[in-house]
Order: C-alpha cells, then sequence, then structure tokens
C-alpha cells in the first residue's frame, strides 16, 4: 500500500503546541516587556502593569508609542498587521518589504541588507521559541490512523520545524520521512525559514540581479538543499 502523509502545523496544534506565527510573536513581545529579550529595546511599562497579559492593540500601541523604543520596521509592520487583523504572517510581510525596496525616502526598507539582517534576527527568536514547544504525548486517534497506513512503501512530508512526528516512531518506522523545511537543532538540515514565491514572484527577483533579493525565498533554498546536500 502506497500512503502519502502531508504533515502541517494543524498537527503541532492538534498536539496542544502554541506553534503559529501568532502565538510566537506574543511571546516575543511579552519576553521584551520583561526584559527576556533585546531584540525591542528601551520598551517600557507602568510597574503596575508588569505580569499582566497585553492584548495584540496594547502591544502595538506600546512599541509605536515610545519613541526611545529601538526596533524593526519588519517589527513594526507585523504587530500593526495584527493588531489589525489579529493574524500573523511573518513570511508574507518580509515578501511584502522586500518587494517594496527601493532607494526613495518613500518606502519602508532603502537596503535590503537592512531587511534581511532584520528577518535573520527574528528567525532567531523563532527558533529559539520553538526549541521550547514540545510535546510528550502521543495522541491515540494518531497511533491508529500511522499504525494502519505507515508502511515501507509509505512517505511522511513533514513542513514543520518541530520533532512532534517523533511521538509516533513505533508507528513509522518503516516509512520515509522527509523535513522538508528542515528541523529545529539539525546542523545538516537547518530550518528553511522565508516566502514560498510562485514562479512570477521569483522571475521578478531574479530580473533584479542581486542575490540579497532570493536570500530567503524558500523555495529556492528548498531547491539548493536538495542540489547541494552537503
Amino acid at each position: 500500500m502506497n500512503n502519502l502523509f502531508i504533515i502541517g502545523n494543524g498537527f503541532d496544534l492538534a498536539h496542544e503546541l502554541k506553534t503559529s506565527y501568532l502565538d510566537f510573536m506574543q511571546n516575543l513581545i511579552e519576553r521584551c516587556i520583561k526584559k527576556e529579550s533585546n531584540i525591542i529595546k528601551g520598551i517600557s511599562i507602568p510597574t503596575v502593569s508588569v505580569g499582566r497579559k497585553f492584548s495584540l492593540s496594547q502591544i502595538n500601541t506600546i512599541v509605536q508609542s515610545q519613541p526611545s523604543c529601538t526596533t524593526s520596521l519588519l517589527i513594526r509592520r507585523l504587530l500593526q498587521n495584527m493588531a489589525l487583523n489579529n493574524w500573523c504572517d511573518i513570511e508574507h510581510k518580509y515578501f511584502d518589504l522586500l518587494s517594496s525596496v527601493k532607494n526613495t525616502s518613500n518606502t519602508d526598507y532603502r537596503d535590503i541588507k537592512t531587511l534581511n539582517s532584520d528577518f535573520e534576527q527574528l528567525k532567531k527568536e523563532l527558533i529559539s521559541y520553538l526549541s521550547t514547544q514540545q510535546c510528550k504525548n502521543a495522541l491515540e486517534s494518531y497511533k491508529n490512523i500511522f499504525g494502519k497506513l505507515a508502511n515501507k512503501n509509505s512517505l511522511i512530508l513533514n513542513f514543520n520545524y518541530t520533532d512532534t512526528i517523533r511521538l509516533y516512531e513505533k508507528e513509522i518506522s518503516e516509512a520515509q520521512i522527509i523535513n522538508i523545511h528542515g528541523k529545529l537543532g539539525d546542523i545538516n538540515n537547518p530550518i528553511i525559514f522565508g516566502y514560498a514565491a510562485n514562479d512570477e514572484e521569483n522571475n521578478i527577483l531574479i530580473d533584479k540581479n542581486d542575490n540579497e533579493y532570493l536570500r530567503n525565498i524558500k523555495n529556492l533554498l528548498t531547491i539548493e538543499l536538495v542540489m547541494n546536500p552537503d
């Protein structure tokens, strides 16, 4: 029996892991407020408010309204979007900013290297955060599914950075697993974090004749990893 399993973030969420970008950003800002991270410097809140849970709009207001607060434009745009839409798509917002980079004063970023540096810093924070999201207990429903359908002819495409799938080592022992976007803590297959551009978007960026525009394009990074595994 040939079976293909596609594992996405819903798999982690089903195991009660807080692995959405919204969870990550909420945690990041709260850590900055508590001085546990310095990705946002100079942020301050009244002493009486320490320890309280902040809404997305309150977090956005705190960061945006403090002149002494220094953070990347990428994070500011993400916070604005979160406060308005209760949703966060880091990779898409990165691509929006990437597409608008020009040498004019009317854009957020005039230097592609600065944007990529800010994105890399955020990636490091994400890796650190996701490393704390681990589940110890397998779910019977998934045990049954993998136990009945996973065999030596099965392929598991894991799009997650986490290793939650390890909870089912017994059930999937014969199946082939591909961590298509990399894996936390694996130096031979580090996580691929970036925007999944379509063919048209890829061509537009390639035409710019500057590899900095391609540095965080997910599908190009995946191809490079396959072609050059070492």
